[in-house]
């Protein structure tokens, strides 16, 4: 969502609210600076949830909150400006 521009923000702080608000989320990871508008919205929820830097620290992220991601559903969005596609790899050798 770099894209964004001066709507950032705004758009970031509006998905926080709408992911709290859906059921059977388990965890969330999210990434990069404007992410952490999205994790914020997390603090008064019970889903586990953590920030993270870079793309580079996404396993750090599952390592941290214990995730097991056998049968998992795995929205990945964001960016290509943190290259998160190269998540998927560490997601694959993960499961």
């Amino acid at each position: 969502m770099l894209e964004l521009g001066s709507f950032s923000e705004q758009y970031h702080q509006e998905l926080g609210q709408w992911l709290v608000e859906q059921a059977g989320l388990s965890a969330l990871i999210t990434v990069g600076d404007e992410a952490t508008l999205i994790d914020k919205a997390f603090k008064q929820s019970t889903v586990p949830h953590t920030h993270v830097g870079s793309s580079d620290d996404i396993g750090a992220g599952i390592e941290k909150l214990k995730l097991d991601l056998s049968n998992s559903l795995i929205l990945l969005k964001g960016s290509r400006g943190y290259h998160l596609e190269a998540w998927l790899t560490t997601c694959k050798t993960t499961v």
